[in-house]
């Protein structure tokens, strides 16, 4: 299949280290010297038109969202966006067990790293999962999306990573879907409510795995209504991601995260959008009842009590079947509201 470039260049990039253009991306929103096509990612088959790049994609005030983009041979309408939860080794998970699968069924798919996500660490390749990106990292910046200036990133920049991938991508695409793994769901619940009406219209499905929407309880201090985290906890956490991330003071982001909890609960959720949360009533760090209070927050959706997840990881969600993420994709009721438990594996 021939790819569509959006600079009118009909050939594939010359170059794996600096390549002229990239399929479907308007080249002035990719910065070119942090863009390179990669080579043997699993899933790909370029007899079948199928490719891969790392990409550095630019905000509209110079923010940098970096991550690895892959091209289906099948077709190019569609377009999933996924945001991992922090420190961020759910890209891993995603890339080996669903892209193969979802490029196969004629999806592209752009999977975010985390800005401030270090690379001179011995977990960098947990993390990163591009060897070729961390080699980069020697020469050009010891943290993923470098800025000039910017040596900390707050969870307010992590949160703000799907607007500005959403908008830099969506151009080319008929369908936009967007993935948030645990905390990667807020990030996608804080972005769409800042999106124009011309990007939301696009948007398909939202699919929240294993993902913390809820409330912030300001009386008893708690994140969850099961009392998981408080202030404390969540302090703990921030303070375990910035071996991973810079990241920056671990009390100024638990501020941080009840304001864009508060901001999420405030806002409106795009009508046309399917919501679909899927959640394992023995996640170690999620109660099942953040999905119920953001499911009742948008007033629609569908809410999967996932009992098929076993030991160990159980907010990994390591049993969902890429069949089963197909179909939960292709699942368009947007204004229906309903819960389904799954009782065994498919």
């Amino acid at each position: 299949m021939k790819y569509k470039f959006p600079n009118g260049e009909n050939a594939r990039p010359e170059s794996a280290e600096e390549p002229s253009s990239v399929p479907l991306i308007e080249m002035d929103k990719i910065d070119p010297e942090m863009t390179f096509k990669l080579e043997n990612e699993i899933g790909i088959i370029p007899e079948q038109g199928d490719c891969a790049f790392w990409i550095t994609l630019k905000g509209p005030e110079g923010e940098r969202v970096e991550g690895k983009y892959f091209v289906s041979g099948e077709g190019q309408k569609k377009l999933i966006v996924f945001e991992p939860g922090m420190p961020g080794d759910g890209n891993k998970w995603m890339e080996e067990r669903f892209v193969p699968e979802l490029i196969r069924q004629g999806y592209c798919v752009f999977c975010v790293r985390h800005g401030g996500t270090k690379l001179d660490t011995e977990e960098a390749g947990r993390f990163v999962n591009c060897s070729e990106r961390i080699a980069m990292g020697k020469e050009k910046g010891s943290i993923i999306g470098q800025v000039a200036g910017k040596t900390e990133y707050t969870l307010a920049d992590i949160d703000d990573e799907p607007r500005i991938a959403i908008e830099a991508l969506h151009k080319q695409f008929e369908q936009l879907y967007l993935i948030g793994h645990s905390g990667g769901a807020e990030g996608i619940a804080l972005s769409l409510p800042k999106l124009p009406r011309e990007i939301t219209d696009k948007i398909r499905s939202f699919i929240s795995l294993a993902g913390y929407i809820g409330r912030y309880d300001e009386e008893n201090d708690l994140f969850d209504a099961k009392g998981i985290f408080d202030s404390g906890k969540m302090r703990a956490y921030y303070e375990h991601c910035k071996t991973i991330m810079a990241m920056g003071d671990s009390d100024e982001n638990v501020k941080l995260k009840k304001e864009i909890l508060q901001t999420i609960y405030r806002s409106k959720f795009p009508e046309n959008i399917n919501l679909v949360l899927v959640n394992s009533p023995k996640d170690e760090y999620v109660d099942m009842e953040s999905s119920r209070e953001f499911r009742d927050l948008v007033g629609r959706g569908l809410r999967i009590i996932d009992e098929t997840q076993s030991k160990p990881d159980f907010h990994d969600l390591k049993n969902l079947q890429p069949k089963t993420l197909l179909r939960l994709l292709n699942i368009y009721h947007p204004k229906r509201k309903h819960t389904v438990t799954v009782k065994k594996e498919t």
